[in-house]
């Protein structure tokens, strides 16, 4: 990189009338972003940011589904996230024994 020779272009403290570059505000800028998409709920009017969310707030709150079907009360345990209950330790199966006992060495 070549040496500069002459520094008059940098400021100097006397140089009062030179102010820093302004930049604009932040919220001066228009919003360009596309509108999202939103959901709204047909029963209650609510507005969701997701369909998945109108699903699950229409079987959950309302008890039915998109097209205003009433729904069972496994499929709503479904959208809850509410999983059915693990069997039993009597019902599982034994493993067989292993055939030869662990030595340590």
């Amino acid at each position: 990189m070549p040496k500069v020779k002459d520094k008059i272009d940098r400021p100097t403290p006397d140089d009062s009338n030179l102010e820093p570059p302004r930049r604009p505000p932040i919220g001066d800028k228009p919003d360009t972003s596309p509108a999202k998409p939103r959901f709204q709920c047909t029963q209650c009017g609510k507005v969701l940011a997701h369909q998945e969310s109108l699903r699950r707030h229409l079987a959950t709150v309302h008890g039915v589904d998109e097209t205003g079907a009433r729904l069972q009360d496994d499929q709503i345990a479904r959208l809850r996230g509410v999983r059915a209950p693990r069997p039993s330790k009597e019902k599982l199966q034994v493993k067989a024994p292993r055939t030869k006992p662990f030595k340590s060495a």
